[in-house]
């Protein structure tokens, strides 16, 4: 393979070869957009190559029939993770034929997801900040998935009520992915048969989860309600308050953090501060407030995935939530004189010459390997 440069790949570029990672899993189809900044940032971030014979299509046809490979044929999470994402576009596609088996394959995709989180619970909330590189459908679902888990593990769900959220989560938007990919790159307003399609869109995929054999009621009502508000201004049925049911209240404060921190063809991605804030806003109107002060408490100031400065001129990854929101571990790779490191070096942000002193952007002049940034 080829390493892609840089001064190769810029935002709203059409690739013309097919874009894989170092370990040849498949990120971009050759002709798909390079959509965002967030996007080119993290495939610069990754280490991105093409094939000398610019042909992706064996690899890609490999991985839709992934179900079967054994987790420990993957070293790190991340790699587990691109190999579970890998399996996303044929498992949707089968559930748009209303192919057979296509529900239990989504449980079954959910469950490996919810696994990894369980394994992994920093690594994959940093795989949400830092993850973009795949088309947003694709990513954006099992972003939604692990943020849910997390408030799923802080409510105490048990087994088969956390299973029946994470599904929920991971398929709240299957009947409209060609209009969802449309609108993420969309800068004006909606059409007014857009708007018909994404208000019909709760019930139309409770529809078709039915029609592949979905019986699982929690499933169900939380996709059928995922965009209802607390305060009535939600659709389809415009429920109010508590008649929202937890899981969809749940859902709906994920997907929403998670679409702010992605960018979009038209704006860039808001930091994790700047989601949060907004989500904070949100209380009362969009989410009950005892779900929405509880998922900031348990994502913390700063998530795993933020770029911080620390005292000592260091710029790391946050890797871990501390024991307190303001010191969580970090991971550096760049010195204080503006030169990488090395190797990582793990630092506790709670002694006082590591102490953070803010969030920062990250240099794409220096990728930065998500595999290292965690083992160390």
């Amino acid at each position: 393979m080829v390493p892609i440069l840089k001064n190769e790949l810029e935002v709203g570029m059409i690739v013309p070869w097919a874009v894989f990672d170092g370990r040849g899993w498949l990120l971009l189809q050759a002709g798909a957009t390079v959509a965002s900044a967030r996007q080119l940032e993290a495939l610069v971030l990754r280490g991105v190559y093409r094939l000398e014979d610019n042909d992706g299509r064996r690899s890609y046809v490999e991985s839709e029939n992934a179900d079967q490979r054994s987790e420990s044929d993957f070293g790190s999470p991340f790699e587990r993770l691109d190999s579970i994402i890998m399996r996303i576009p044929g498992i949707f596609r089968s559930a748009l034929e209303r192919q057979p088996q296509a529900g239990e394959r989504l449980r079954r995709l959910a469950g490996d997801l919810r696994r990894l989180y369980a394994e992994y619970p920093d690594a994959m909330l940093g795989a949400v900040h830092l993850t973009h590189e795949y088309e947003y459908p694709v990513c954006h679902p099992v972003h939604c998935v692990f943020l849910c888990e997390m408030m799923a593990h802080a409510f105490g769900y048990d087994e088969a009520r956390a299973e029946s959220l994470a599904a929920a989560a991971l398929s709240q938007n299957i009947s409209m992915l060609r209009l969802q990919t449309r609108l993420h790159n969309q800068a004006k307003p909606l059409t007014e048969e857009q708007r018909h399609q994404v208000d019909e869109h709760p019930e139309q995929t409770v529809k078709l989860l039915r029609d592949i054999g979905v019986d699982d009621s929690v499933w169900l009502l939380a996709v059928a309600q995922h965009h209802e508000r607390f305060d009535g201004k939600g659709y389809p049925y415009g429920l109010e308050g508590m008649a929202i049911s937890q899981e969809a209240q749940i859902i709906a404060i994920s997907d929403r953090y998670a679409a702010l921190i992605s960018s979009r063809g038209y704006r860039d991605g808001m930091t994790a501060k700047e989601g949060l804030r907004d989500i904070y806003l949100s209380q009362d109107k969009g989410y009950a407030s005892a779900f929405t002060q509880r998922f900031i408490r348990e994502i913390g100031v700063y998530p795993p995935g933020s770029f911080v400065k620390l005292a000592n001129g260091e710029v790391g990854i946050v890797v871990k939530r501390g024991r307190s929101s303001l010191k969580p571990v970090v991971s550096s790779y760049i010195g204080p004189r503006g030169a990488p490191l090395p190797r990582p070096f793990r630092r506790d942000t709670g002694q006082l010459a590591y102490e953070v002193k803010g969030t920062c952007k990250p240099d794409l002049n220096y990728p930065v390997n998500l595999s290292k940034i965690w083992s160390v």
